[in-house]
């Protein structure tokens, strides 16, 4: 792969799938804060902001690099590269019949060329 193509990838990735098929999704993150007596560990929510994302069901025809990487989540959700997202994070999407609340579990950066991000797989699950 030549030494752009990755900058390629990211754009038409961007700029096609997120922009063209996306969907408007509040992602809320989390801070996990000690508290109590006992040193419980809470999540506290940050700063809500609205982002363009791909969301869907999981399936499991998705190919991805180690087989059953997504075998136990709710949703995926793909986001543009310089998205920031951390596990625990907070993802409200609408589908159309109500507002569902999902949990990041982890997230996937996708790489192209040298080993830089094209874009990044969110697991999601259901939490409200």
């Amino acid at each position: 792969m030549g030494v752009g193509t990755y900058k390629v990838i990211r754009n038409n990735f961007s700029d096609k799938a997120i922009n063209g098929y996306g969907a408007s999704v509040t992602l809320t993150p989390q801070t996990q804060v000690i508290s109590g007596d006992y040193g419980e560990e809470v999540l506290t929510d940050g700063t809500a902001t609205t982002i363009t994302a791909f969301i869907s069901k999981k399936t499991k025809e998705w190919l991805h690099k180690l087989p059953g990487e997504f075998e136990k989540c709710d949703m995926i959700m793909l986001t543009k590269h310089d998205q920031a997202i951390s596990k625990d994070d907070k993802v409200t999407y609408n589908d159309g019949l109500e507002n569902r609340t999902f949990r990041v579990d982890y997230v996937l950066n996708r790489t192209a060329g040298e080993g830089k991000v094209a874009y990044r797989v969110c697991a999601l699950y259901l939490i409200s």
